[in-house]
């Protein structure tokens, strides 16, 4: 394949062309309502462009019928550093006042090119988006301000691309279902902006296909997700500069959950090959941004996976899993009281194709029971710069927050019939001398449990996956820690204290 990351520069264009003609049709509407004039609105259309720093060229205008047309009209977007610019071509937009209210309508076609400069080495593209029936409707006031958006089926179409001018045989396209969305926009004190909506598109794919122009490598993938919905909240301050938007105290959050997806991915390069099918019954993924706190939690349920590749020495490998979830809340600001922080990682119901199985245990002495694991955190810490400030970060000689607690509300490990729980709960004293790192150390204690746990380890042995030597020093180090209380049961307390001393169900071993 060419050196010029191919990929990085399709990715970077979807995404680029995915921001702003999502931002084109919101923020054509943002500054319009039926109490001021067309000239008024299109003035308005143009500051809050240039605003972000955008440059709006409309080649000819006029007014007939109580409706403003404006035609030829391109929006330009630079992208940082002198990297290349994005231009979005309407051949015209039409914004018409209908009883107390303004609908914006739109050709079915958009224009989008560009060139996107990486190192010296420069990709241009041209592509277009074909929507059916776009328009916006406005109604309310200039301070109260409610956003209507409808598309009854869309395509954006890579026409073509090339790399230090080569064309790049490339075939990409992203679909879009039956889209609508429903958006307010709160004028509130200090020219701040509240914004609070919800959106559905009924289906959405996307479709790449690469080939290497002088080889036989190629890349292709196609993805479909059904049903996908997504709200959010936002709580925008007005900045001269937008980078200083999370300074002056952005906040808002987001919601987005999907139902069934599938996705299939090929590539082949010099010998080398790998192949994915993969399906989901649905996901999700929620944040929030406040200048106090983030959140982050995203999450998906019935995932089935098929995997083929030059360097596994299987046909494939296929895996499921019942539930996953990654998630966690972090505090950004700087205060005297500690602050409650999160953290979660959970892979539940994981099972792997006997194809995978058979290279560990032909004969089936393991138990097949899908697997758990799952480790939920929680604590306080003390932070100690705002962690939103990169300036101040710098600075810093130390780390910028300090545990104060920390809640092990969670530990579960379950596989091949063993299973492990654990909680337990250990706090910090500053003023205690003993640190590690120049962190003080810890006190508390930890409850675990064990089942199974031997049973396990002698089925290990017998497929000779864990030599008896080893097996011997683990029994005697259960033996140690932990007391029995059942048929292959044992049960653990582990005790720390200040002073660094701890202790196991009594008996101290440090």
């Amino acid at each position: 394949m060419p050196s010029f990351p191919i990929r990085e520069v399709i990715m970077r264009t979807i995404v680029q062309t995915g921001i702003v003609a999502g931002i084109t049709s919101l923020s054509l509407a943002f500054p319009v309502a039926a109490d001021i004039s067309a000239i008024e609105a299109r003035n308005e259309i143009v500051g809050f462009y240039e605003s972000f720093g955008y440059t709006v060229d409309i080649g000819s205008e006029k007014i007939s019928d109580g409706a403003l047309l404006l035609d030829d009209v391109s929006i330009q977007v630079d992208i940082p550093d002198g990297k290349g610019q994005i231009v979005i071509a309407y051949d015209w937009v039409k914004m018409t006042e209908t009883g107390g209210a303004v609908d914006i309508t739109f050709p079915d076609t958009i224009e989008i090119t560009g060139n996107v400069d990486d190192e010296g080495k420069e990709a241009v593209f041209a592509a277009h988006i074909d929507a059916t029936n776009m328009a916006i409707n406005l109604s309310g006031s200039m301070d109260n301000l409610r956003i209507r958006t409808n598309m009854d089926i869309g395509q954006a179409v890579l026409d073509r691309m090339t790399v230090e001018n080569k064309d790049i045989p490339l075939t990409a396209l992203i679909n879009f279902g039956k889209t609508t969305a429903d958006y307010t926009i709160v004028k509130a004190d200090g020219d701040r902006r509240q914004l609070s909506g919800t959106a559905s598109i009924a289906s959405l794919g996307v479709v790449a296909d690469a080939k290497e122009p002088d080889g036989d490598g190629f890349f292709n993938f196609n993805v479909l997700i059904a049903d996908l919905t997504y709200g959010f909240t936002a709580d925008i301050p007005k900045v001269d500069n937008p980078d200083d938007l999370l300074k002056a105290g952005l906040a808002g959050s987001g919601q987005m959950s999907y139902g069934n997806g599938s996705a299939e991915i090929n590539f082949a390069n010099k010998g080398d090959r790998f192949a994915m099918t993969s399906s989901a019954v649905n996901g999700r993924l929620d944040v929030g941004l406040t200048p106090d706190l983030i959140t982050y939690d995203v999450g998906g349920s019935g995932v089935k996976m098929t995997i083929s590749s030059s360097d596994i020495p299987l046909p494939s490998v296929e895996m499921a899993y019942d539930d996953a979830e990654i998630a966690f809340n972090m505090p950004l600001s700087p205060g005297q009281e500690p602050k409650p922080f999160a953290a979660k990682v959970a892979l539940r119901g994981v099972t792997v194709g006997e194809s995978l199985w058979a290279l560990i245990d032909s004969g089936k002495v393991l138990p097949r029971d899908p697997a758990t694991v799952v480790v939920d955190l929680s604590g306080t810490a003390m932070v100690l710069a705002n962690l939103m400030d990169p300036e101040n970060l710098a600075e810093m000689k130390g780390p910028p927050m300090l545990p104060v607690s920390l809640n092990l509300n969670e530990l579960t490990a379950s596989i091949a019939g063993a299973l492990l729980n654990g909680s337990g709960e250990v706090k910090f004293n500053f003023q205690n001398p003993n640190t590690i790192n120049g962190i003080p150390a810890p006190a508390g204690e930890v409850n675990l449990s064990l089942k199974g746990g031997f049973g396990l380890l002698d089925k290990l042995v017998s497929l000779r996956l864990v030599p008896e030597e080893t097996a011997t020093g683990l029994r005697a180090m259960l033996g140690a820690f932990a007391k029995p209380v059942g048929d292959d049961q044992f049960e653990s307390k582990i005790e720390i204290s200040e002073d660094g001393s701890i202790k196991a169900n009594g008996q101290r071993i440090k």
